[in-house]
């Protein structure tokens, strides 16, 4: 048998962090019944590359591995090839508003942008996009406003104040209420919001900037709240004792301690719940109105650029004039977009750099937490002052004026006496801050109780399995309900191999460097390219280009390249939680980096990675304007035959429904039936995808019990040494001579 080069330096890998028996015993499973484990897959010995701290992180590959760590770079440098081809084909087709055909009037650049008039079907058509940038900017900042404290005083009561018990339950409530589709969302705030507002603010309408921007701030809050809450989490904890430890309140520990040193951290949480509002489509078209005009108040009607891009594509003749120019429009929201994201990248690594200078102030404010934390007094952080006087009446020396004043209060904080302004100024933020938790499970119970009490009674076995009569007005969903599945299923299996190919390249093979950070920003941007940005990138490249038309492929490609970057994030982060152990011990057994990858790496975070695939199934089914442009037809009597035809769609039906037709209030029993099966078909998902991640955290902190059991001595079933790292060394320096009688030491073979 070859002698492997990672067991030549098996040694070196596990001196000073020796892996758990589980992870031995994983590994061994893996790799049992290969005696010849080093020389499948790892060819002629390659001289191995020693990392860090004498850990083998980067040995050398053979050009076997060198080709899969190939494909694995071309799945994540897939992201960059998406961004890439979005502008080229947005700028292609907006160019031709700029430089018509022969006949066709130029629209000078200038106009467009600045002029407020948006005319494009009058016989003199008019194409200013200022009014829409307006329109688009006023709802999402109101929103922002509204979501901004709420999702930050979530993530301050799920990170500091909030206990385990209201956490387990709190935490997957606020990501059932971000994965709820938008289109549902827009129809509450139509039938509900729109009506209530009309009615006691005497208004005109109840479809405006007020209306949207509620709407938009439920949508945004998830967000802001989720991301939030891990830039807060990622203070350190020795800090936060450093503060109460000098007569902090839990309220100014939070205001002058946590929320500072998180501040890039939340700043980036606010600014992709920003560009989360800013792309949104389907609830801009359904509450803001639809008037093309410059808002005044909050109670104006207005039309972003979304809502004019969904409304507008599908009445306009391929190459005219008013095409290009929604083109043009997709090309400002895209950039509008991509500046928010990279200001957000920005602020992420300089959170990153600011946590990074907060370690030596953290260990330093632990060690003189621990030296006084036995003998902790409020008195004894405060200097010893002259008194001045003696019995009730004693001053300490210097107390006169304002600023001894001040000192005084500071004195008297140190020794416990907090002033009644302290506590109740404490109370009072405290309160607000419970309270968003609060609000925040009352509109996800708001939201299902009502469509339950509205939908409820139409959702029956003939309405899930028969098609549509009389105009929609009767029948069932059956095609909607097979659509929606099949666009999803779809793209799963075009978003799967390129996301998780990503996901093992940024986890495992790369190094950092300028290649990685452009790969990881080319993921993050196009995570926050609005979805009707994808379908008119859909709708040029596959129904145009490629001569697909309207139907399920063209629809299931586009929705998997929209999903893409939840997959490569989700996997990523599930198989850089799996221990890096396991990685270890597979390479001291004698594998190559590949089968360790493949036969323990992957089985490990498997869980992980389907629980972001359920998640972006259950974007996939939520989504609507992808579909719209590239898969969706209003009406069917039959189920596809071909994925060349196009499908209904639960999302396009109760948008259909609720905002096109003359029966409009005849079929409201069918939009919140619709809603409702909508609504379950994406919350079961994300319940799955919630469950399956319980089970693998609980899973991980059996595999910690354990892994402390075996530092104590007491070992695992009893089979644990007095000194574990020497025994594991022993095995390894074993496997180093002699492979072959190492293997069977360790229990790889002959099992």
């Amino acid at each position: 048998m070859t002698e492997s080069p990672a067991a030549e330096t098996a040694p070196t890998a596990a001196v000073g962090s020796p892996p758990p028996a589980a992870a031995e015993s994983h590994a061994a499973d893996a790799l049992a019944g290969s005696a010849t484990a080093g020389e499948a897959g790892a060819g002629a010995p390659v001289p191995a590359d020693p990392g860090p701290h004498g850990q083998l992180l980067h040995p050398k590959l053979s050009p076997t591995e060198q080709g899969v760590r190939v494909f694995f770079l071309l799945c994540a440098a897939s992201a960059l090839g998406q961004m890439l081809l979005i502008t080229v084909f947005l700028f292609s087709e907006a160019l031709g508003l700029f430089f018509p055909a022969p006949g066709d009037r130029a629209v000078p650049l200038l106009e467009f942008f600045f002029s407020l008039d948006w005319f494009p079907t009058y016989p003199q058509p008019s194409f200013g996009s200022g009014a829409l940038i307006l329109g688009s900017l006023s709802v999402t900042f109101a929103s922002v406003l509204l979501a901004a404290p709420l999702g930050v005083g979530l993530a301050v009561y799920l990170s500091c104040l909030a206990g385990n018990r209201v956490r387990e339950v709190l935490k997957p409530a606020v990501e059932l209420l971000a994965s709820i589709p938008s289109v549902i969302l827009g129809f509450v705030g139509m039938v509900t919001i729109a009506p209530f507002m009309q009615n006691q603010l005497n208004l005109p309408t109840g479809l405006n900037v007020l209306n949207c921007a509620i709407i938009l701030a439920v949508m945004s809050t998830p967000t802001i709240a989720s991301l939030g809450e891990d830039a807060l989490t990622a203070v350190p904890q020795s800090v936060k004792d450093a503060s109460f430890a000098l007569g902090a309140t839990r309220w100014e520990t939070i205001f002058r301690v946590i929320l500072p040193a998180s501040l890039s951290g939340l700043s980036t949480a606010v600014i992709l719940g920003l560009g989360r509002a800013l792309g949104e489509t389907i609830v801009v078209l359904m509450v803001a109105g639809g008037a093309a005009q410059v808002p005044h108040s909050i109670f104006d009607s207005v039309r972003p650029l979304t809502s004019t891009l969904a409304a507008e594509m599908g009445e306009t003749a391929v190459g005219s004039p008013h095409y290009h120019a929604l083109f043009a429009l997709g090309v400002i929201l895209f950039f509008m977009t991509l500046a928010l994201n990279l200001t957000a990248f920005w602020l992420g690594k300089r959170f990153r750099k600011n946590a990074w200078a907060l370690r030596p102030y953290a260990r330093q404010a632990e060690r003189a937490t621990a030296r006084r934390r036995t003998a902790w007094r409020p008195a004894a952080f405060a200097p010893p002052r002259l008194v001045r006087g003696s019995g009730p009446t004693a001053r300490p020396a210097g107390a006169e004026g304002p600023r001894g004043r001040r000192r005084l209060k500071m004195l008297a904080a140190r020794r416990g006496f907090e002033p009644r302004r302290r506590r109740r100024r404490e109370f009072v933020a405290l309160l607000f801050i419970r309270l968003t938790g609060v609000l925040v499970a009352a509109v996800m119970a708001s939201v299902l109780g009502f469509l339950l009490w509205n939908g409820a009674g139409a959702v029956t076995v003939t309405f899930l399995t028969e098609f549509p009569r009389d105009g929609m007005t009767a029948g069932g969903i059956l095609p909607a309900i097979e659509g929606t599945l099949i666009l999803a299923l779809g793209a799963l299996l075009t978003a799967i191999p390129l996301g998780f190919g990503a996901a093992v390249y940024l986890a495992e093979y790369a190094r950092p460097g300028h290649l990685v950070s452009v790969i990881r920003m080319g993921v993050l941007n196009l995570s926050g390219v609005p979805s009707v940005v994808f379908g008119l990138f859909g709708l040029a490249l596959f129904v145009k280009a490629f001569g697909f038309g309207r139907s399920i492929l063209a629809g299931s490609l586009t929705l998997g390249l929209l999903i893409l970057p939840t997959v490569v994030a989700a996997s990523e982060e599930a198989l850089r939680q799996t221990p890096q152990s396991f990685r270890e011990a597979a390479l001291a057994l004698g594998a190559s980096r590949w089968q360790a990858i493949r036969q323990v790496v992957l089985p490990a975070a498997l869980p992980g990675m389907l629980t972001g695939a359920i998640l972006a199934l259950g974007r996939a089914a939520g989504e609507t304007a992808p579909i719209v442009f590239t898969a969706s037809c209003a009406y069917t009597l039959s189920s596809p035959g071909s994925v060349f035809q196009e499908v209904m769609a639960l999302s396009t039906h109760i948008l259909n429904l609720a905002t096109n037709g003359t029966h409009i209030e005849e079929t409201r029993p069918q939009q919140f039936g619709t809603a409702l099966v909508l609504l379950a078909m994406v919350l079961g998902l994300s319940l799955c995808a919630i469950v399956v991640r319980a089970k693998l955290r609980k899973g991980r902190r059996w595999w910690r019990r354990r892994w402390k059991a075996m530092m104590k001595g007491n070992g695992a079933g009893g089979r644990g040494p007095d000194s574990v790292a020497d025994a594991w060394a022993c095995r390894l320096k074993a496997t180093a001579r002699t492979p072959d009688r190492g293997l069977k030491a360790t229990g790889a073979v002959g099992r």
